[in-house]
């Protein structure tokens, strides 16, 4: 007796339990008693009451319906876990009940309210008038004392007004799709965001979850509900710090990924973009824009980007963090959200703005440690922090303001901690602590501050802004020869002095030195301060004492040279004889490029063509020129009307730039040796000559050397007649012209140098930007890096990509040109065809890889088609024939023997399997695609204008948009589309679990008939095809076997399994009045337009008629993706199967009977075919492999009848010496125990 289960593939056989005593039912996991069904060889059994559960169910419980499968889970009602045992489960609402609890039957009360099968609970509730005990409600959370239903095993308490007040179903305002209710050990609500147990809403298809609590306030009063209604919108946020709106998800989908705020993993629930890869933890999404924080006394704003942290020190790259544009400070996330402390008084712990964490007090130290800000060893009364090992004395606590004016700088400055800094007064590298002015970039360490807040004591103590410490008063300095700070001269009249820093300025000289002087070859302000050495910047000598400083530009300039720009016209005069120059005008010119006053002379004829221009380096073509006489300079005029004063965020450097002069220095981007005028950034100490600072960007035309906007140094236009070395930007060869920089390495097309800066890619709603992806460094050590990957051909990308670095989101130079051109049946979008891909990508049409072949993308669907699986030209021309060549599914003759085909264009053996082109005039012309694929690309890519597309196998045309102009009209139209049908069609998109659920009883009732009609239509119990071998020699080709073989194609049935590749169709649309998966679209306009009255004789109503056309369709679309050669007996019973609803439905099935009766014998005789060319073969490797065993066996006996007729021979000389050497060893002592006599 054999049963053939649903979800078993083989026939089960009925046993009786004594021969499985050991095993469990793979139903219930209940050991087997009694009667068993079983598949011994693969270990499944089944109880008899467990075999004959129905397949779909219908309970209290839950709602909708339960459909029976074979899994691991955990009981929706009970609570137990489950590992690979029958259940029912609703796929919808992610609902799972256990055997057992579906086995409870329903009770039926009629009118008797004593006791109730409610949905709240898996049992019966009893009802009590009154209540001893003091129980909570399980749905208001209030005291039971009277008229109450419970159950007291499971200790469930309900009122009976809470009754019916809790929906099974429910649809709130503040989620869109339903809620139904179900019980579940864990959940996470996500109204009031806490975690909770038992009842719950849930959505199975968002997974959204509301517990009853924020039900009842939802439904109470308006206050309430609009709390709820505030945490619904939390579900969708537009953050200001990214462009697109960031949706709520559950961390579990992104496990793999960092938050793009604190940079830690992803955890609870995580707001994201999942196009811009961008993810934020939910407290890290809700941070403030702005922030008062008491480590610092400015506002901070919060902004994404690179920085180390001035509180921790640590470095952060591309994360949130708070910063203070004018300190030039940045506190990152976690430090920001150290909450402020408040002591009230309390003065054994504080919080000081000197140090992040709080301080704790200490009366006595026994360590021997330093004070952080009078460097003191601290002995007691200190404040200290020990995991950071950080301690201030009580008495500097309030010595140290966070906010300071000294006398010596103009500007407040701002106490903050930094890892290191150069103090600007004392001109020393240190760390921790600090002043700083963040206009200027002036920083002052705390030990110049001390020393700087020394009391004076009447006239004999002062303090000058030109030094940091206070100056005492000497009458004469007779017995010292000490020079003055400002004039250079000794000191014999009354002077200030500073004898710890052995500087000293004249009385008068203090007096009449100004603090703060503006002029004009610099354009910010310089301050006068003091230091033992330096070198000015304008004439390049070493000298000490007093100067003025630009603290922003590091630029420095002496008192002398501060005062010679200010020299009269006149006292030119006695220099004018000295030079060959006529003076033109004595009109005197104060430049920015050079520090002393320019004169408009003449050269005479000896020197003019000996002088050069000192900005451009070039001679002079006019012999009117400006001229420094101290210097001996030129400047021509047109390159002082030119030349920028200043240079805001050059390709070179992204800080502001200002023209300087100075001695020496080395140019950061040519790096050379240079002198005189410079572009300097005095916070990044970066130097930029003028010939760098002045060459062209990229531009059409021919440059000889231009300065591309992702590299640092000039490139030389050259020609390569050789191909020696790839692109650095699309990695082809370079020939002809190029650009280059030998010093790193580098080397362009010149189309790849005239790439724009930024593009529109249809694939990003946003812009990419063109970004070099490797140092300068790597370049030249040829070293190894990482590199990023193209998101379209999955290629690794060159030195150059175009990126967007919100999204991290790159494509190399050559896809990033491509335009979306293809229209695709069935989907939304524009496909865009690329030559190759380089990695594991799955086809969404044949499900196998992509990798190393041309392929159809959307990257906005992730959607994928190999070449021949996607639209191809119909026609195309080719140099291989003179013809116009013609695209076939397949060259195969039906009277062709032969087995053996080829291409005429290589001359090679190909696959009858693909498609080809072959010359529709009558020449015996045929070409693989791989062959004319130039020709097939170019066509794609729309080189060869408008072609007619069509898609192999499926008789489905395309097209392919050429011009631009049709890409943006089309693109436009679909946005317009969408726009006015998106609600509609999500609305109507649902799964075919949902269709089954929405059924009416007549629906149901039409297609039970046909099952019932099914059934009663085959005469023989279901029979595996697999197991069949009619297939023998001398019957392969008999029409006996192949009438039997039809006959068990006739008795195959689906018997509640859906083949997979109809399931793999899931989400319906509402098409011609009937609901058609989406990706079967095409197929149904195909089979309505050659058969249009189709079901024209159906009495099914148009909802189970859907049905049998997602059969039909399904069936079709599979064997269009199925060669002959491929189709297997278990396909072949598939599909008759299915066709077997399309037939007793009503609908028109003789032209599908036909074919599938051609399709049978034609398996038939290739199979049949197959079995008799390889009979021999298997009977001779049989006969092989028996005779070697029979080889073997023989070695064995032999061996054995050797042993055999040994022992024979040395029997008695055994047994002798057996009783001769243990003869006190008796024979009965077997029978005695072990320990016999050890006791």
């Amino acid at each position: 007796m054999e049963i053939q289960h649903f979800l078993h593939n083989h026939p089960l056989k009925f046993y009786e339990n004594s021969d499985f005593d050991d095993l469990d039912c793979s139903g219930c996991g209940n050991s087997l008693s009694v009667q068993t069904y079983g598949c011994v060889g693969c270990e499944f059994f089944l109880h008899k009451s467990c075999a004959k559960l129905p397949r779909e169910i219908q309970h209290f419980f839950h709602p909708c319906t339960l459909f029976l499968r074979i899994g691991s889970y955990v009981c929706n009602a009970c609570y137990s876990n489950h590992s690979r045992t029958f259940g029912y489960r609703c796929k919808r609402c992610d609902f799972d009940l256990d055997v057992d609890c579906a086995r409870l039957s329903t009770m039926k009360s009629e009118g008797d309210e004593d006791q109730i099968q409610h949905y709240s609970h898996r049992h019966p509730l009893k009802f009590l008038a009154k209540m001893g005990d003091e129980v909570l409600c399980q749905i208001c959370e209030k005291v039971c004392s009277d008229n109450v239903y419970n159950c007291r095993p499971c200790n469930f308490y309900i009122h009976k007004s809470c009754k019916d007040m809790l929906p099974q179903k429910l649809q709130v305002f503040f989620h869109p799709c339903q809620l139904v209710l179900l019980t579940t050990p864990s959940y996470y609500c996500d109204a009031c965001e806490k975690d909770s147990s038992g009842l719950t809403f849930r959505c199975g298809k968002c997974y959204f979850q509301l517990c009853v609590k924020c039900f009842r306030s939802s439904s109470a009063s308006k206050s309430e509900g609009k709390q709820i209604e505030h945490f619904m919108r939390e579900m969708e946020i537009q953050h200001f710090l990214h462009e697109h709106t960031l949706k709520l998800y559950k961390n579990s989908d992104f496990d793999d990924l960092d938050c793009s705020g604190c940079g830690n993993s992803l955890s609870v629930q995580t707001y994201g973009c999942v196009g811009c890869e961008f993810f934020l933890h939910k407290s890290c999404a809700k941070l403030p824009r702005e922030i008062q924080h008491f480590f610092h006394p400015c506002t901070l704003f919060l902004r994404i980007g690179s920085y180390v942290c001035n509180a921790c020190y640590s470095n952060h790259s591309r994360t949130f963090g708070y910063r203070c544009k004018r300190c030039d400070f940045d506190l990152d996330v976690d430090c920001a959200r150290l909450s402020t402390m408040k002591s009230e008084g309390d003065e054994d712990q504080i919080q000081h703005y000197s140090h992040r964490h709080p301080l704790k007090f200490l009366a006595k130290m026994g360590d021997e440690v330093l004070c952080q800000i009078c460097e003191k060893v601290c002995s007691d009364n200190v404040y200290n922090c020990r995991p950071c090992n950080f301690y201030i004395h009580k008495s500097c606590k309030d010595m140290l303001p966070q906010k300071l004016q000294v006398f010596f700088h103009p500007c407040q400055l701002v106490l903050l901690t930094t890892p290191s800094y150069y103090c600007d007064a004392c001109e020393k590298d240190s760390s921790g602590l600090t002043f700083r002015c963040g206009k200027c970039y002036f920083q002052l360490c705390v030990k110049c501050f001390l020393l700087s807040s020394a009391t004076k004591t009447g006239e004999k103590q002062i303090q000058h802004f030109s030094h940091w410490h206070p100056l005492m008063h000497f009458e004469t300095m007779e017995e010292h020869e000490v020079s003055c700070g400002i004039c250079t001269k000794l000191c014999s009249a009354p002077t200030y002095g500073c004898q710890g820093c052995n500087f000293y300025l004249h009385k008068f000289c203090m007096e009449t030195l100004e603090k703060e002087i503006q002029l004009f070859f610099h354009p910010c302000s310089l301050i006068s301060l003091s230091t033992p050495s330096y070198t000015c910047d304008a004439c390049g000598i070493d000298r000490s004492g007093v100067y003025f400083r630009c603290c922003s530009c590091r630029f420095k300039l002496c008192i002398a040279c501060s005062r010679m720009c200010k020299i009269i016209d006149k006292d030119y005069e006695d220099d004018e004889d000295d030079v060959e120059f006529e003076v033109v005008e004595w009109q005197r010119v104060e430049h920015f490029s050079h520090h002393h006053p320019l004169i408009l002379v003449k050269m005479t004829s000896e020197n003019y063509f000996e002088s050069t221009c000192k900005i451009c380096g070039k001679p002079f073509s006019d012999a009117t020129c400006f001229f420094c006489f101290r210097c001996k300079l030129c400047f021509h005029k047109s390159c002082m009307d030119r030349l920028p004063r200043k240079i805001d965020q050059h390709f070179f450097h992204s800080c502001s730039l200002i023209l300087l002069t100075t001695p020496s220095y080395k140019c950061d981007a040519c790096e050379k040796n240079c002198s005189q005028l410079t572009f300097r950034c005095g916070k990044c100490q970066f130097h930029l000559c003028l010939e760098c600072s002045l060459l062209p960007r990229i531009k059409p035309g021919a440059f000889e050397k231009i300065q591309h906007f992702l590299h640092e140094h000039p490139l030389i236009l050259s020609e390569k007649k050789v191909v020696e070395v790839p692109c650095n930007a699309c990695g082809a060869p370079c020939f002809g012209s190029t650009y280059g920089c030998s010093r790193c390495n580098l080397i362009l097309h010149k189309s790849c140098a005239e790439l724009p800066q930024t593009i529109r890619n249809s694939h990003l709603s946003h812009s990419l930007t063109l970004a070099s992806l490797n140092s300068k460094e790597r370049r030249v050590t040829s070293e190894k890096s990482r590199k990023a990957r193209c998101r379209l051909c999955l290629r690794d990308c060159c030195d150059f990509a175009f990126r967007c670095n919100k999204c991290d989101f790159q494509l190399d130079v050559e896809c990033a040109l491509l335009k979306p051109r293809i229209e695709y049946p069935g989907h939304n979008h524009l496909l865009t065809v690329v030559e190759k891909i380089h990695d594991e990508l799955k086809c969404n049409f044949c499900k196998t890889c992509c990798k190393d072949s041309a392929a159809f993308r959307c990257l906005e669907c992730n959607f994928s088609l190999h070449l021949l699986c996607g639209p191809l030209p119909c026609t195309i021309k080719h140099k291989c024939h003179i013809d116009t060549l013609t695209l076939k599914d397949q060259y195969v003759e039906d009277d062709d023997e032969d087995d053996d085909f080829y291409c005429d264009v290589c001359e090679r053996q190909r696959d009858p399997k693909l498609c080809v082109y072959y010359c529709s005039e009558g020449c015996p012309m045929i070409a693989e695609v791989k062959c004319v694929i130039s020709e097939v690309m170019a066509s794609l890519k729309g080189k060869r204008g408008n072609v007619e597309l069509r898609i192999v196998g499926r008789y489905i045309s395309s097209k392919m948009i050429s011009k631009e102009l049709a890409i943006e009209e089309t693109e436009q139209n679909e946005i317009v589309k969408d726009a006015s049908k998106s609600k509609y069609i999500e609305s109507m998109a649902v799964l075919f679990d949902d269709i089954l659920v929405s059924l009416e009883a007549a629906e149901r009732k039409q297609l039970d008939d046909i099952e019932e009609a099914i059934r009663k239509g085959i005469e023989t119990n279901i029979t595996s095809l697999e197991s069949s071998s009619e297939y023998t020699s001398s019957f392969a080709y008999s029409e006996e076997a192949f009438k039997r073989f039809m006959d068990r194609l006739d008795s195959v049935i689906l018997d509640y399994q859906i083949p997979d590749f109809i399931l793999e169709h899931e989400e319906f649309i509402t098409f011609q009045d009937y609901l058609i998966p989406r990706t079967l679209i095409p197929t149904f306009q195909d089979l309505l337009s050659k058969n249009e009255d189709i079901c024209a004789g159906s009495m099914l109503s148009p909802k189970a008629k859907s049905l049998i056309f997602y059969f039909l369709c399904g069936v079709i679309e599979n064997m269009r993706a199925t060669r002959i050669v491929d189709i297997t007996d278990q396909k072949l019973g598939e599909w008759f199967a299915c066709l077997k609803w399309v037939k007793y439905a009503g609908f028109k099935f003789q032209f599908i009977f036909e074919h599938m009766k051609y399709l049978a014998h034609a398996h038939f005789v290739v199979q049949a075919r197959k079995r008799v060319e390889d009979f021999p073969v298997q009977l001779k490797q049989e006969i092989a492999q028996i005779s070697q065993e029979i080889d073997k066996l023989k070695v064995k006996l032999r061996e054995l009848e050797d042993q055999q007729e040994f022992y024979q021979r040395q029997e008695k000389s055994i047994r002798s010496s057996l009783t001769k050497q243990h003869c006190d060893v008796p024979s009965a002592i077997k029978w005695k125990p072990a320990a016999d006599g050890l006791l």
